[in-house]
C-alpha cells in the first residue's frame, strides 16, 4: 500500500450522529442516491495538526447533511486548495466533542480552533478564556464533533471522474438515460469521450443496458461509454468500441464479456467487467482543469461525510490514475490523505511511479511543516 498524504490534517465533523432529544435521524446523503447532490458546494475549513495532539484537522460542515447551525461558522470556511487564512478564534460547544484520543472515547466540553490549528479541548469556561475577547461561538445544539472517519474502501480517483461525467443516477428508462447524455455532450470539451455514470440496469423499465444502435443516436463520430453504478457493467457505441481497437472477432477476455447480437458475433453493446476495462481504459487522460476537478470534486464529496482520510483501491484502473495525483500534488490540491493500492493488474512500472509519488510529496509535506512551525515561533 503506498500513502499519499496531504499536508498534516486529521479532521472534526459536526454531525447530526446521535440526538440525545430526538430519535436518530437518516443522512439523505448516501452518494449512491443522491444523484445531483454530488455536486453540491462543501464548505469545509482544514485546520493543521498540531505537534503535540492527537486530534486536529478539518471542520466539514456540509450544509446539505447537517441541521443548521447558523454562519458563526462562515467566517472559517476555505476551499478545497487548503490554504486556510488567519482568521480569529471560533470556540465550539454544546454538543458531545470526542478526542478519541485514548482507547475509549474522551469528552471534552469545548474546542478552540484558531489561525487553522486546534488551540485547546477542554473546559467550556476555560476555552472561552484561550480564545479571547472578540472570538466567535458555535452552539452545536447537541450534535456530535469528532474526529474525521478513515475509509476503508473506496475509489477516490474514480469516483472524482464519475462526477466529472453525466449523472445517470435514478434513470428511469433508456429514453431517459439518451436524453441525460445528449444533454451532457454539450458540457464535453472537443475530443473527449461522452460518458455517463451512475445507470442500474435492472431497475430500468427495459430491464438491460443500453445497445450499440442507442448510443450510436448520441453520437456516430465520437465515442460514447455508459457505465452502471455498480462500476463492474456498461456499454459502448461503435465508436468507443473502435478506439478501444474492439471488433466483432475481438475474443472475450478471462473474466469479462462482451454481448453480442442474435447473430451471435456482432457487439450488441454492453460489456462487462474486464470487457469494460478493455474499452474504459482507452479513454483520454484527464489533464489540466479536468484533472484538477477529478481531485477536488471527490474530496468535496468524502468531506461532505466528514470523511479526511481517503481511499483509492484501484490504481491502475485508468492510465492516468498517477498523473491526477501527481497533478493533485503539484498544485496542492489534496486537502485530506490518500491512500493507493494497485490493483493486482497494475505493472510494475504503474507501483514505482507511485511510490516515486510518494517519496516526492514525503519530502514536500515535511519542508512545507516545518516552514509553517517556524513561522508559529
Amino acid at each position: 500500500m503506498t500513502t499519499l498524504a496531504a499536508e498534516p490534517t486529521a479532521c472534526f465533523i459536526a454531525a447530526p450522529v446521535r440526538d440525545r432529544r430526538a430519535e436518530p435521524k437518516v443522512n439523505s446523503c448516501h452518494p449512491l442516491r443522491a444523484g445531483e447532490a454530488w455536486r453540491r458546494n462543501v464548505r469545509m475549513t482544514q485546520v493543521q495538526r498540531p505537534r503535540s495532539a492527537l486530534v486536529a484537522a478539518s471542520i466539514a460542515l456540509a450544509q446539505t447533511c447537517t441541521p443548521n447551525v447558523g454562519n458563526a461558522h462562515e467566517g472559517v470556511a476555505a476551499t478545497t486548495a487548503g490554504r486556510v487564512a488567519p482568521v480569529q478564534a471560533v470556540v465550539y460547544f454544546g454538543g458531545d466533542i470526542l478526542t478519541m484520543a485514548g482507547p475509549t472515547p474522551s469528552h471534552v466540553e469545548a474546542l478552540v480552533v484558531r489561525d487553522g490549528r486546534i488551540a485547546y479541548v477542554g473546559s467550556r469556561a476555560e476555552a472561552l478564556a484561550a480564545a479571547g475577547a472578540g472570538a466567535t461561538t458555535v452552539d452545536l445544539a447537541g450534535r456530535t464533533l469528532v474526529p474525521g472517519f478513515i475509509d476503508a474502501h473506496g475509489h477516490f480517483i474514480n469516483t472524482g471522474k464519475n462526477l466529472v461525467d453525466a449523472d445517470l443516477f435514478n434513470t428511469r428508462d433508456i429514453p431517459d438515460l439518451l436524453a441525460r447524455m445528449k444533454a451532457h455532450v454539450a458540457h464535453v470539451p472537443e475530443g473527449a469521450w461522452i460518458v455517463g455514470f451512475g445507470y442500474q440496469a435492472r431497475n430500468l423499465t427495459e430491464r438491460r443496458a443500453p445497445t450499440t444502435d442507442e448510443l450510436d443516436s448520441i453520437s456516430k463520430d465520437r465515442p460514447v461509454l455508459v457505465v452502471d453504478s455498480s462500476g463492474h457493467l456498461g456499454a459502448a457505441n461503435s465508436a468507443a468500441f473502435r478506439a478501444a481497437g474492439i471488433t466483432a472477432d475481438t475474443p472475450n477476455p478471462a473474466g469479462g464479456a462482451f454481448a453480442r447480437k442474435a447473430d451471435g458475433k456482432s457487439l450488441a453493446g454492453p460489456v462487462e467487467e474486464t470487457a469494460l476495462n478493455l474499452v474504459r481504459e482507452k479513454r483520454p487522460a484527464f489533464t489540466g482543469a479536468l484533472a484538477d476537478a477529478v481531485v477536488t470534486g471527490a474530496q468535496d464529496l468524502w468531506a461532505s461525510f466528514g470523511q479526511t482520510t481517503a481511499m483509492e483501491c484501484g490504481l491502475g484502473l485508468g492510465n492516468d490514475d498517477i498523473a491526477i495525483v501527481r497533478n493533485a500534488i503539484d498544485k496542492r490540491l489534496l486537502a485530506l490523505d490518500l491512500y493507493v493500492c494497485a490493483k493486482d493488474s497494475a505493472t510494475d512500472e504503474t507501483i514505482a511511479a507511485a511510490n516515486r509519488v510518494a517519496r516526492d510529496y514525503a519530502g514536500a509535506r515535511s519542508d512545507s511543516l516545518s516552514e509553517r512551525q517556524g513561522a508559529l515561533v
